[in-house]
């Protein structure tokens, strides 16, 4: 069992890794564990296995920083290592945010298709159906774009230029694109028939999350 159970550490940190390398932590949470009640703290050997694994997972990634957190049924562990920041220097800390960019869309196609088991959503139907009339009103295909088009990238929406968003965020850390912004070059530019084209499509994600919220009736972020 406790093999398994750092076989499985071992791929988290290597997620961990993968997201820290992407960018630096913006900012240490003021509450370092989830808001979620947790499991009781793992057991001190387990927990020292495990930040073991974190630690030597960091030298061979070339990554600056981990921070890392499992939970199981019966414990949470939580740990970091390495630094969140080259300059200033700032050592990682358990509870920092790192930017993990299209990670996220992993986590809204899982919320989305755990709507959709709960009949809350259904994956063929028009994303209309769920967002503001007048952000779809002169929409060419308005009624033929559906939720799983928008999953799989293949809604034929214009995208948003992603890379000079990104420039234009990292310049102004404190402001946030308005999803009104997204949401207008996605509907301005669409010309292409659903489901006969296959591109990848960040605005279409946009459109996900406000769909996760109207039929959750909980905020995404």
């Amino acid at each position: 069992m406790k093999k398994r159970w750092l076989v499985a550490a071992s791929w988290v940190c290597f997620a961990c890794l993968m997201l820290s390398s992407c960018a630096p932590a913006v900012l240490p949470s003021s509450n370092p564990t989830l808001a979620l009640p947790l499991p009781p703290a793992a057991p001190p050997s387990l927990a020292q296995s495990l930040q073991q694994v974190l630690d030597e997972s960091l030298k061979p990634s070339g990554a600056p920083g981990i921070v890392a957190q499992v939970i199981t049924s019966s414990w949470s562990w939580s740990g970091a290592a390495g630094i969140a920041s080259k300059t200033p220097t700032l050592p990682a800390e358990i509870g920092m945010h790192f930017r993990i960019a299209s990670i996220t869309k992993t986590f809204l196609a899982a919320a989305i298709l755990t709507l959709v088991q709960e009949g809350k959503l259904k994956l063929d139907e028009p994303a209309a159906n769920w967002l503001p009339s007048e952000w779809t009103a002169q929409l060419t295909y308005r009624d033929q774009i559906t939720i799983r088009h928008l999953l799989q990238h293949t809604s034929g929406l214009a995208s948003f230029p992603v890379y000079d968003w990104m420039i234009e965020t990292r310049i102004h850390p404190q402001e946030t694109i308005p999803i009104e912004r997204a949401v207008q070059v996605a509907l301005d530019g669409s010309s292409v028939a659903p489901g006969t084209k296959w591109e990848y499509n960040n605005a279409g994600f946009v459109l996900l999350s406000f769909i996760l919220e109207r039929a959750s009736g909980m905020p995404y972020a």
